[in-house]
């Protein structure tokens, strides 16, 4: 559907530039002005309104799909390495363990989806930290997809950082997973 829309809309742009461009000949010819300075004067603008087009178009970005076999959270002692948890949660979802609670409080389309250089061309989301006993929130961290970040939180935190495999902003989830080091139970 939107591939229609933004043809539909190049088609346009491109008619409009071209009347504009015989409208701009009649002009010049009822005006007597040179043959050729019309010319330039028409390619001017149909390169100026072609610039403009392409500038304001670009391929809707394809959303993640939904993954499957998600482990969730993994317990302290069958932990191997950094892992904590792996979840997929959609916005205002939370998730717990009992020592750490989770939420996805925000999620944003990219705020410039045609930039292909910068963390403005991906999606964001915003994962809310908690104490689960009260609810109490330890930090919140923006994070993109697909990105690998650190966690700014307090010290004393289990979580160091985050790995977001996926954001779908048109279903609004996040795929992510938890790292940092496990509390040793004694």
């Amino acid at each position: 559907m939107r591939y229609w829309r933004v043809l539909l809309k190049a088609i346009s742009a491109y008619v409009f530039s071209r009347s504009l461009a015989v409208a701009v000949q009649y002009r010049a010819r009822e005006q007597a002005v040179p043959e050729y300075n019309s010319r330039k004067c028409c390619n001017s603008l149909w390169i100026v309104s072609s610039a403009i087009m392409l500038s304001c178009c670009c391929a809707p970005v394809a959303q993640p799909a939904y993954p499957r076999d998600v482990p969730g959270w993994v317990a302290p002692n069958k932990r191997d390495g950094s892992l904590i948890a792996t979840l997929v949660l959609k916005k205002g979802e939370k998730s717990q363990n009992g020592d750490i609670g989770v939420e996805v409080s925000n999620i944003s389309p990219p705020e410039r989806p045609c930039a292909k250089d910068s963390v403005g061309s991906m999606p964001s989301a915003i994962i809310r930290f908690y104490r689960p006993k009260d609810q109490q929130t330890i930090c919140e961290h923006r994070v993109y997809s697909p990105s690998s970040l650190r966690v700014d939180c307090p010290s004393e935190f289990e979580v160091s950082s985050t790995y977001v495999h996926a954001i779908n902003y048109a279903d609004n989830w996040v795929f992510f997973e938890l790292r940092g080091v496990a509390k040793t139970e004694r």
